[in-house]
């Protein structure tokens, strides 16, 4: 069992200082790490790019790695979104692992995956990925070997049929969804949309709370894991936004916009490992 975590800045936030949010995010990957220790990573995403870090150990020395203060010190000075930053933050998208399928010695296995113009996380196991691999010819982008690659790669495979809608990125999840056999709770981010968070679940849990006054999103598999990190004065009162099982929501943190729907539910096996 995984977990799954990340913020979200809202456009116009009243962030006044990084120390505080780099000390959360820190303090979130330490709680989460009791469901996942073998491997830890981080996306950080911005205007121009999302920038991964992953490496196969715990959380805990993940977040006292220099390759981790590096990225939170130049990608995460969340303050620049009231200078002149060139590109400041919009969102960090985290991950602990606890291994199903593909070795985490090699790092294409550790989350976050990126597959095409998608970059995610997951937590749960996928039953049908190789036959899906199969179904779809889809095979030739395949990095690594873990199960959790074939969400991100449908998703990658479906919005580009549907780009020129509206809502197109909803109607690649739940078309992927429709084909996943396991259990899942993802978080995933379109780098031709950063300003866009989605997050999606099936029977793993994700918890969401929108900081209104702040104006900061926050999630996580546990409400514990939340509650332990989010302690800083700064942060204030909360909503917990409901994300019911077989459901979605876009988080677009540039117009401050919530956008939930239903998945489209698999007629496969479900396993929850």
């Amino acid at each position: 069992m995984c977990s799954i975590l990340g913020f979200g800045f809202q456009k116009g936030h009243s962030i006044q200082k990084d120390e505080p949010i780099w000390e959360a995010l820190s303090k979130l990957f330490v709680c989460s790490q009791m469901r996942g220790r073998t491997s830890t990573g981080a996306a950080f995403v911005n205007r121009k790019d999302v920038v991964v870090v992953k490496s196969m150990t715990s959380p805990e020395r993940f977040v006292m790695s220099e390759e981790y203060k590096a990225a939170s010190r130049k990608y995460l000075s969340v303050v620049g979104q009231g200078n002149c930053a060139a590109s400041p933050p919009i969102s960090v998208i985290g991950h602990c692992r606890a291994p199903t399928k593909g070795t985490p010695h090699d790092n294409h296995n550790n989350h976050p995956i990126p597959s095409g113009s998608i970059v995610g996380v997951h937590n749960g196991g996928i039953t049908n990925d190789e036959e899906l691999w199969s179904k779809f010819k889809l095979s030739k982008n395949r990095r690594g070997l873990v199960d959790s690659e074939i969400i991100f790669a449908l998703i990658d495979h479906f919005s580009k049929e549907t780009e020129q809608k509206i809502g197109y990125m909803a109607e690649a999840i739940k078309k992927a969804s429709s084909y996943l056999a396991g259990s899942y709770a993802c978080a995933a981010v379109n780098i031709r949309n950063p300003y866009c968070i989605w997050l999606f679940r099936n029977y793993m849990p994700c918890v969401i709370r929108h900081y209104h006054a702040l104006g900061m999103v926050v999630w996580g598999s546990a409400v514990g894991f939340l509650t332990s990190s989010m302690e800083s004065s700064i942060f204030g009162p909360f909503e917990e936004i409901d994300l019911p099982q077989h459901s979605g929501i876009g988080i677009d943190l540039h117009r401050s916009q919530f956008e939930e729907f239903k998945l489209n539910e698999s007629k496969r096996s479900v396993w929850t490992a």
